[in-house]
């Protein structure tokens, strides 16, 4: 299990091991291309988010190097497929070739447009970027509520 904390709102993010073997497995090597999908949690309490699973990029999704864009079609299926099982949808991930990375412009205008676009009831939606090193406190978590971005730092 890996902790973030967002010191101003007091939400803690714990991601679980089976979603953080996920992360790792499709971390991106120096020259390979971006990899990402969609985080999801049950929701059961108001202060701590517990990332429960993720899903892996599908094969419509766009990548490359330096960029990645969900298949819209297929990430509402999987969206509908978690729900029905009850978790709900609470943001995305995607890599970068960085040891400690960190999100460029257009990551920041994904992750406000990615709030504010989505139907949903939620103050906030959650982003993380993995890296290229197998430690998750140098992944770069986020939350947003469509106008500013908070980041999270490791908590033990």
């Amino acid at each position: 299990m890996c902790n973030f904390e967002d010191k101003e709102t007091g939400i803690i993010i714990r991601i679980e091991e089976q979603a953080l073997d996920i992360l790792f497995a499709n971390r991106q090597t120096k020259s390979g291309f971006e990899s990402g999908g969609l985080l999801f949690s049950p929701l059961t309490s108001e202060n701590i988010i517990y990332i429960t699973h993720v899903s892996t990029p599908s094969e419509l999704d766009l990548r490359r190097q330096l960029f990645f864009k969900h298949d819209q079609s297929t990430a509402q299926k999987t969206i509908s497929h978690f729900f029905k099982k009850g978790l709900h949808y609470i943001g995305d991930w995607h890599s970068h070739p960085q040891d400690k990375p960190q999100p460029s412009p257009q990551d920041i205008q994904s992750m406000k447009d990615i709030f504010l676009k989505s139907k949903h009831s939620l103050n906030f939606m959650l982003h993380i970027i993995v890296g290229i090193d197998e430690d998750c406190n140098k992944f770069y978590v986020c939350l947003t509520n469509g106008n500013k971005i908070h980041q999270c730092i490791p908590r033990n």
